[in-house]
């Protein structure tokens, strides 16, 4: 039902950023959801050809995010906003993603510089802890990933 709803779900937003912003965070909601629901079922008989396709799926949805956040200028007032959705679409990204996973570490920076935030370098110090994991054959969600850290992070 969530999964149809955000599919599904549209909006008119009032100017080309905010849009941007709206697409990052749908796409955001469906890859947590995949990716929670792969994690779940972790150590459970699966189809090896539907694991395939939901993988293919998350990174679709993760370099869809990317790519609707870089749209939006770095000047935009929408930039304290994105943290969360580069976070769970970065960790997803692939060693062959080299160029978007460079554009995620960038905006990271850009918003650590705009708000002073400790949490946007905890995010990227995470993203390059999961990119090593997923690169060496290890991928790791980034959820459990900080909650085996004891991490708590605060991104808005």
């Amino acid at each position: 039902m969530l999964e149809a709803q955000l599919s599904t779900w549209t909006t008119k937003p009032p100017n080309p950023d905010l849009g941007h912003l709206y697409e990052a965070f749908r796409n955001h909601g469906l890859v947590f959801l995949y990716r929670s629901r792969a994690h779940a079922q972790r150590g459970c008989p699966t189809d090896p050809d539907m694991t395939e396709a939901q993988e293919s799926l998350i990174l679709q949805y993760a370099e869809e995010t990317v790519r609707h956040l870089l749209l939006i200028p770095a000047s935009s007032y929408s930039l304290n906003f994105q943290s969360l959705p580069l976070l769970t679409a970065g960790s997803e990204l692939t060693e062959s993603n080299h160029f978007l996973r460079d554009e995620v570490r960038g905006r990271l920076r850009a918003i650590y510089s705009l708000n002073r935030l400790p949490a946007n370098l905890m995010a990227l110090q995470l993203l390059e802890e999961l990119w090593d994991a997923r690169d060496s054959g290890s991928p790791s969600f980034w959820l459990s990933h900080t909650l085996q850290q004891d991490w708590c992070l605060l991104l808005t």
